[in-house]
């Protein structure tokens, strides 16, 4: 019985280590990359969920995933849909590789650069980023998005691409729903 508790109290105490490495490796990236973690509120989640019932979703793409709490949702609720998230925190991106690992759900997490997402496929892409991205994404959406593809964007609008679809969340902290669609 020895045994076991060594060998717990060494495997925990690994893990605390990695963990605390991703977290001083985070910290580094928002110095250099000064892109702060924007985790979406979970009051976002039922009326996301809601507005893509009536939607063609085969893949659901959400850039910036965090630690996967949206795509969880998305996979719990509509099964058959892909879910591919890309995050570029390393804490983040383990936690949602992990989330889902422990719950046996099949989910595509990269911890790859938003930027050089492959997009073509999507039917639904969520996106909670801040402004500054929202311009240099609008160009890439419209230049590789299917037809009829829809943006779910949390909070933040495009500069020149104009909403078909406009939901509050119910909380003013967690903002609004902006629905984009791809002509």
């Amino acid at each position: 019985m020895r045994w076991f508790y060594l060998i717990f109290d060494l495997v925990t105490s690994l893990a605390l280590i990695i963990y605390l490495g991703f977290l001083i490796f985070d910290m580094l990236d928002f110095i250099i990359k000064k892109i702060p973690p924007l985790p979406t509120f979970s009051s976002v989640i039922p009326p996301l969920l809601k507005a893509m019932e009536d939607k063609e979703k085969k893949v659901f793409i959400d850039l910036g995933c965090g630690t996967g709490r949206v795509l969880l949702a998305v996979k719990k609720r509509y099964p058959e849909t892909q879910v591919i998230g890309y995050e570029i925190w390393p804490s983040q991106f383990l936690r949602a590789k992990i989330k889902f690992f422990i719950r046996g759900l099949k989910a595509d997490i990269f911890r790859k650069d938003l930027f050089k997402a492959d997009l073509k496929e999507a039917d639904i892409i969520f996106c909670f980023l801040l402004t500054s991205f929202m311009k240099k994404l609008e160009g890439k959406f419209q230049q590789e998005l299917k037809s009829g593809a829809w943006v779910v964007s949390n909070t933040f609008q495009f500069p020149t691409w104009k909403p078909v679809k406009i939901i509050p969340t119910g909380k003013k902290q967690s903002g609004t729903l902006y629905i984009y669609q791809k002509e």
